[in-house]
């Protein structure tokens, strides 16, 4: 079983050479990150029909339109707090180009917490696009 925070808070205390002062800003920074609070839906994706594919798992919107949910940041982060919920959700027959898809990958993660440094590695996903083009 992992050590507990306050096990690994005491280890740490113990080897640490840093001072009193400094430990304990450590402290109430690990203890802050680890009291997030899990994001509630809005409702903002009632308006579109939907069914879950199994009680288990998975949510389908077969009429809804990723770039209409794409201009708004509600219905952006509801989706994300789905997907969360559900393991996977489905969109039929959809329209979007790559561009779009890779804006609504990055708005799902900022509009629920992801770090504003962690971005798409242009190079890596232009070479998995290509890559994926010439399998075509």
């Amino acid at each position: 079983m992992a050590p507990s925070i306050a096990e690994t808070t005491q280890e740490t205390a113990q080897v640490s050479h840093e001072t009193p002062s400094k430990l304990a800003v450590q402290q109430t920074t690990i203890a802050s990150s680890l009291s997030v609070k899990p994001l509630k839906y809005s409702g903002s994706l009632d308006e579109y029909k939907s069914f879950d594919v199994t009680n288990v798992i998975g949510r389908e919107y077969p009429e809804a339109r990723l770039l209409d949910i794409l201009k708004d940041d509600q219905k952006i982060r509801d989706l994300a707090i789905t997907v969360s919920e559900r393991g996977v959700v489905f969109f039929r027959n959809q329209d979007i180009s790559v561009d779009d898809q890779k804006t609504l990958g990055q708005k799902l993660g900022e509009l629920t917490g992801k770090p504003a440094s962690s971005k798409v590695c242009p190079k890596a996903a232009s070479r998995e696009l290509d890559s994926i083009a010439n399998e075509v």
